[in-house]
């Protein structure tokens, strides 16, 4: 429970103050040049830019207009795109980018 808690506290949302363009950087991560955090306890708050949450381990982009939210891994190199999650026609399309073994999956 104390870990799950930790976990939950590690999560920060930012508004990117801008639209965000190609895949995320982790430099972008750590400066966040021009983004709000947005407060937990913050229900009304209109971006002007892209939605970043993320944590340690996995960062969710999501981008006005973009086809769904894009899921990152963290790492000390970089970060990569592993799947983007999107709405479909009656269902939820999750398209996964890299698997594990660092294979694409299409």
């Amino acid at each position: 429970m104390a870990r799950q808690k930790a976990l939950v506290a590690g999560v920060r949302v930012f508004d990117s103050g801008t639209r965000l363009t190609g895949v995320l950087d982790p430099e972008l991560l750590v400066k966040r040049p021009g983004w709000t955090e947005v407060p937990e306890d913050e229900l009304t708050h209109e971006f002007k830019g892209d939605a970043v949450v993320f944590n340690t381990l996995v960062a969710f982009v999501l981008r006005r207009g973009a086809r769904g939210a894009e899921v990152y891994s963290l790492g000390s190199e970089a970060a990569a795109l592993r799947a983007v999650l999107a709405p479909g026609e009656g269902v939820f399309l999750i398209r996964v980018r890299f698997s594990n073994s660092g294979e694409a999956n299409w």
